[in-house]
């Protein structure tokens, strides 16, 4: 759930140089124009932080060949 992730102060940092930095490593959407090969999203969750529609929010940002599987 979010509040593991809340608990721990981690959206707090984000913003910061060192937040920005460790989203760029561990982030594969902030270097999704990179990404030349088909991309898989697998979509079997629907828990409190990442529900079904969630995909909404990036599907279109990313790059083709892409698909999903629900």
């Amino acid at each position: 759930e979010i509040g593991d992730y809340t608990i721990r102060g981690i959206q707090d940092h984000l913003g910061t140089e060192v937040g920005q930095n460790l989203i760029s490593i561990i982030d594969p959407y902030s270097y999704r124009e990179q990404l030349t090969m088909p991309k898989l999203s697998v979509i079997g969750t629907n828990d409190n932080y990442w529900v079904l529609d969630a995909l909404n929010l990036y599907w279109d940002g990313l790059p083709v060949p892409k698909y999903v599987l629900y």
